[in-house]
């Protein structure tokens, strides 16, 4: 399952400010056509695929694959429901008497990964004798409270409750294992980076520690920073190239000419839809792989890191030729699916698309994602973006108002969004030194 934001392009006074539309969307099933959405997955794992780490491949000898039973609903005693959370264990390093270091899930499912070389908690467990674990969210991969289908289950799928299962988890593992008066440090990355330092203010008696990596923890509804860090990382004769090819673009989206043009360059499935949903999410096609260069620039086995980005704008005479060629290394060959009504049906099946799309609407973590979606020429059009993929999905949901897609600029009420890291000043490693 897949899922992505939208995003229509404008690009002024060079410099790169993306107005989004925001939607998510995802594939239930692998497909002949190529759709940018069968990529979506998080953060950590999008790193880790770059890196030709296989993340569905079974544990490693030695690492152990096990089912925790958590509590379905934390603020409820009268609830007595629960099910079962996948969580991955490495104790080749554990001596019984170092810390225990808990990677957070989040954004997509976990793997065996989570506790292997590929991250700085293997060698922080070698150098402290340490336990490593890894749980994965609720509604996510395999832990799965309830059916993700159905909008009324999905009433389970928060930050509060994700914050309490970690809480338990570290209460009841850690004493089947001998673990309960360790020092657990959190980690976590994007998202989970979020519950990670969240995680160490809510259970401060519980956890010793957090690191919360690239985790946005300031609140901020036009988070248009986002795309201006890509301009400055690709450089100005390198944004100005997209800026150009994206607005020649748009004028050629407004006619059945140019659509038909685009949908040869770009070896789309079918013809482009003129309406501005389906054009905002062929134009945020078009953008991810810039962001993605950025975002994983020279990591191992990236395609899209920076350099061969900006060389193929730069040696190209046709802008929106060379942006073709970019777009067309993550197709594989295959025609690009850029309906919005594919994007929005996709969707109904459950999986990390529509479990990050329902948590996105719902909570905090609209403004993680959702860069200047109020002012994007989309919205606008489209009368505001109020209930136009959300409805269609969650029928029978009811989001609080200000986190609803509307013309008015909100800010976020959410508890946890008003929380910040500054108070976590314990240095790491005299964390775990003054065992």
């Amino acid at each position: 399952n897949v899922c992505t934001k939208f995003q229509s392009v404008r690009l002024d006074r060079g410099r790169m400010k993306v107005f989004l539309l925001v939607l998510f969307a995802c594939l239930g099933a692998a497909s002949a056509q190529f759709n940018r959405f069968s990529q979506f997955d998080s953060a950590v794992n999008r790193g880790l695929k770059i890196r030709g780490v296989d993340v569905s491949a079974p544990p490693a000898k030695g690492i152990q694959e096990l089912y925790f039973e958590q509590v379905l609903d934390h603020f409820n005693g009268q609830n007595n429901a629960t099910w079962k959370q996948r969580y991955f264990v490495n104790d080749q390093f554990w001596d019984g008497k170092g810390p225990v270091l808990l990677m957070i899930g989040g954004e997509g499912p976990i793997s065996s990964a989570y506790v292997q070389e590929h991250f700085i908690t293997y060698n922080y467990a070698q150098q402290y004798n340490a336990l490593l674990v890894a749980l994965e969210h609720r509604f996510y991969g395999e832990s799965q409270p309830l059916d993700a289908s159905k909008t009324e289950n999905l009433a389970y799928l928060s930050s509060e409750q994700a914050l309490a299962d970690l809480a338990w988890f570290r209460e009841q593992y850690g004493a089947s294992v001998g673990a309960a008066d360790k020092k657990w440090i959190a980690f976590g990355g994007s998202y989970p980076g979020c519950l990670s330092g969240w995680l160490r203010q809510k259970y401060p008696s519980s956890f010793y520690g957090s690191f919360a990596a690239s985790a946005p923890v300031d609140a901020k509804l036009d988070f248009f920073e986002y795309f201006e860090v890509v301009e400055r990382s690709i450089g100005e004769k390198c944004a100005a190239d997209f800026q150009g090819a994206s607005e020649k673009l748009w004028e050629m989206a407004q006619t059945a000419d140019g659509r038909s043009q685009i949908k040869d360059l770009f070896n789309l499935c079918a013809d482009l839809p003129s309406d501005a949903l389906s054009l905002a999410n062929f134009m945020m096609g078009l953008t991810d792989p810039i962001a993605e260069g950025v975002q994983y620039n020279e990591d191992r086995g990236n395609p899209s890191a920076i350099t061969p980005i900006c060389d193929a704008m730069a040696n190209a005479t046709d802008k929106i030729q060379g942006w073709a060629s970019i777009v067309a290394q993550t197709q594989q060959g295959q025609c690009m699916d850029a309906s919005y009504e594919s994007a929005v049906q996709s969707l109904v099946t459950p999986g990390a698309a529509r479990s990050w799309t329902y948590q996105t609407c719902n909570e905090y973590v609209k403004w993680y994602f959702f860069f200047g979606m109020q002012n994007s020429r989309g919205c606008k059009q489209i009368g505001g973006c109020g209930d136009f993929l959300i409805l269609p999905l969650f029928p029978n949901s009811s989001f609080p108002s200000d986190f609803r897609f509307s013309k008015q600029r909100t800010r976020p009420s959410s508890r946890l969004a008003s929380l910040s890291l500054s108070s976590i000043t314990t240095p790491f490693a005299t964390t775990l030194s003054g065992q």
